[in-house]
């Protein structure tokens, strides 16, 4: 057993520190895919691709009103 640290709080094994690392680490990339990849379902699948550009358009109109 190493002890990476003899004043550390927990003192634990280096095979546990490493597991928890590990385990970390995996989670991390599991969480990060699946938060990417319901961002890429939503950019993709969104069937309203019009509604920014008639937004756009209706407020370049309202405005165009206003100062004419």
């Amino acid at each position: 057993m190493i002890n990476l640290n003899t004043y550390a709080i927990i003192d634990l094994p280096l095979p546990v520190l490493i597991a928890f690392v590990v385990i970390f680490t995996a989670l991390s990339i599991i969480s990060g895919f699946w938060y990417w990849r319901q961002w890429y379902k939503t950019r993709h699948n969104a069937k309203n691709y019009n509604f920014a550009v008639k937004h756009k358009v209706t407020i370049r109109v309202s405005f165009q009103k206003i100062s004419i």
